[in-house]
């Protein structure tokens, strides 16, 4: 980065980093201290986070600035560069537009209304992140086990803005991270500010950020989380290599890893992929420039990062270590026969194996990335729901990636010194080593929602390779301009194509149902697909005992199971529905035999109702105090006999 604006993109994308961070660190150390987090509080946590933010930035933009003379020469051609800001004004449009879909429609999506949803309610009605009391067997590893550093933020947002309506914000807003990161590798190895700005913008185009931005998924905002992640190890590489003051790069490291580490468990693969890429990297320069020093200041600088990092990342392993033993919970760990930590391997307890596509499961594992990635597993067809949706079972990444990203990343691994300047080649190889070993090493990692984060990787190499060609003999430039309409196209396309399906979502007139019974809970009730179940409440359960919900302020629900309702919705989607809006009412969870102290708990929380599922038998000590009053749907409506005495108080 040469010039100011350059320099600008380094500086927004530390900013941005801390201020996400500031937000999630700070509600999580507001709850450990047990201070409930208010509409004032929130706005506080705001100014303060803002405030170090624009403080990072105007300490952070000038240190990738310089005189060094640009290994890819600067875009003069006017034309390029008017079309470049008018496709850099489209997309940020295109940002603004998965906002307002994402605050304009709900989650219909199977693990928002499972877990994701449920959990901000809990925090919501608490006032701080806790662990939640009495879930389930099958509820409890999801809504306590897995890090919610998402979670957190949309606890904040929707704390902060008052509004249930802003509960799928978290992947909106943690994408414009994931953009900055990849124009931050961009304009580090020397690409335009405006080609890097419009590269890293790509990022917002992706099919899967597209359809996860209306829900409550986690895997848009990690993806982005990781790309920031490699960002800033690509950053601290490159500043030192070039002896440029280094402090803001490593505390940027740690608040990177702390936010992949804290949104999902797969973070702990990402940060310990990086941490392992700067330690070969240390004992490298140590032995070329045969410096003792380098390995003392190497475990000083991993020190720094862990620190950094507990907050918003660490926490959530540690508090999982205190109350399950184990801090990858719900799994475990065990290396050669002896146990390390207890509980089951990774992939037996989130069920990995089987969710693999049936078409995918006779396939060895590089042939399930092969074909995902080429987006033609099961014969569908390229812009079907199987493999352009929230879940991308079989596809997802898209054609930027299958037509531009990989061939450049092949040219780039082989021609590697033809391509990126001599000073810019160890982090470039840094970055490329820890993303394909932290690819290799994450579980499922076919699934295209899973390993979103590799375009971190793969669009610098595109822009890289196609500048090159672009300075070349005209027989380059023209392959160039042929590779990169071949490529776009479809791309544009794809894109296009999943912007409409989006707004066809939240346009269409079946969405509402019965005006504002249940709160505005809505039902798709046309053009149903498996990515996109419709809500547990349907119009069968109008003019039933089950419109009482609609103003009830606490509810309990038994353990439900997955039983499939109406071919699509599942059964624990309902406490998705019943969160809905969020912090309205409290929700009570049930084991499948309810003790004394549960019954008590529902006494002294004034509980008129519980949902229990219609396949199970209704446990004695719940009959005794509650009617069978209503059956729809797969689930039975269960009221209290009798009202409680007018002394009965909130527990």
């Amino acid at each position: 980065m040469t010039d100011s604006k350059g320099a600008f993109i380094f500086g927004a994308f530390c900013a941005y980093m801390t201020l996400i961070y500031c937000i999630i660190s700070s509600v999580i150390v507001l709850s450990v201290l047990d201070i409930r987090l208010t509409q004032f509080n929130a706005v506080l946590i705001l100014v303060f986070a803002a405030s170090l933010s624009v403080l990072l930035l105007t300490r952070t933009k000038g240190l990738v600035s310089g005189n060094e003379s640009s290994p890819i020469p600067m875009t003069t051609n006017q034309r390029l560069r008017t079309a470049l800001a008018v496709a850099a004004v489209m997309l940020v449009v295109g940002w603004v537009f998965l906002v307002v879909i994402a605050v304009r429609l709900p989650d219909f999506t199977c693990d928002g209304n499972f877990y994701h949803i449920p959990a901000i309610q809990a925090y919501v009605n608490a006032g701080k992140v806790h662990w939640i009391a009495g879930l389930p067997a099958n509820l409890d590893g999801y809504m306590n086990g897995y890090p919610k550093g998402a979670e957190v933020l949309s606890f904040y947002i929707v704390t902060l803005l008052q509004s249930d309506s802003s509960v799928n914000l978290a992947n909106v807003l943690f994408l414009p991270m994931g953009v900055l990161g990849i124009a931050t590798v961009c304009g580090l190895l020397g690409i335009d500010f405006l080609v890097s700005f419009c590269i890293g913008l790509l990022w917002v185009t992706i099919p899967v950020n597209i359809f996860q931005s209306a829900t409550a998924y986690v895997d848009s905002a990690f993806a982005s989380a990781v790309v920031g992640a490699v960002a800033a190890f690509f950053s601290h590489l490159v500043l030192v290599d070039t002896n440029r003051k280094k402090t803001y790069s490593v505390v940027l490291l740690g608040i990177s890893l702390g936010l992949a580490l804290g949104v999902k468990g797969t973070g702990a693969v990402v940060c310990a992929t990086v941490l392992l890429a700067f330690t070969i990297v240390a004992v490298a320069r140590r032995v070329r420039r045969r410096d003792a020093g380098i390995l003392v200041e190497s475990i000083g600088v991993v020190a720094v990062v862990l620190v950094t990092s507990l907050p918003s990342g660490l926490f959530w392993y540690c508090r999982n270590y205190a109350h399950t033993g184990s801090p990858v919970y719900p799994a475990g760990l065990t290396l050669l026969g002896r146990i390390i930590f207890p509980g089951p391997p990774v992939s037996v307890a989130v069920g990995l194996e089987g969710q693999v596509p049936e078409v995918l499961r006779e396939l060895n594992p590089v042939w399930r990335v092969v074909r995902t990635w080429l987006q033609i597993a099961g014969g569908q067809w390229v812009f079907s729901p199987r493999i352009h949706s929230i879940d991308s079972r079989v596809g997802g990444l898209g054609f930027l990636w299958l037509l531009g990203c990989v061939p450049a990343m092949g040219v780039v691994l082989f021609r590697g010194k033809q391509y990126v300047a001599l000073k810019y080649r160890g982090p470039m190889w840094g970055l490329l080593i820890a993303v394909f070993v932290s690819l290799i090493a994450t579980p499922a990692n076919w699934w295209a929602r899973y390993t979103l984060w590799i375009y971190v990787a793969g669009l610098p190499c595109l822009v890289i390779v196609v500048s090159r060609w672009l300075q070349q003999g005209r027989l380059m430039r023209d392959l160039a301009v042929v590779w990169c309409v071949s490529a776009m196209l479809p791309f544009s396309l794809e894109v296009g194509w999943s912007l409409c399906k989006l707004a066809q979502m939240a346009e269409m007139e079946a969405l509402v149902f019965g005006g504002d019974s249940f709160h505005g809970l809505r039902e798709r009730t046309a053009r149903v697909t498996p990515a996109y179940p419709r809500s547990v409440f349907s119009a069968d359960m109008r003019g039933t005992e089950f419109e009482a919900l609609d103003t009830t302020r606490a509810v309990a629900i038994g353990p439900l199971g997955g039983g499939v309702l109406r071919g699509n919705a599942l059964k624990f989607e309902i406490a998705g529905a019943l969160s809905r809006p969020i912090g309205f009412r409290e929700l009570f969870y049930l084991p499948a035999i309810p003790s004394e102290s549960n019954m008590n708990r529902l006494k002294m929380n004034r509980v008129r109702y519980v949902i229990w599922d219609d396949g199970k038998a209704i446990p004695a000590l719940l009959a005794t105090e509650y009617d069978s009053v209503c059956s729809r749907n797969g689930f039975l409506l269960l009221k209290r006999k009798f009202d409680l005495p007018d002394d009965a108080r909130r527990g």
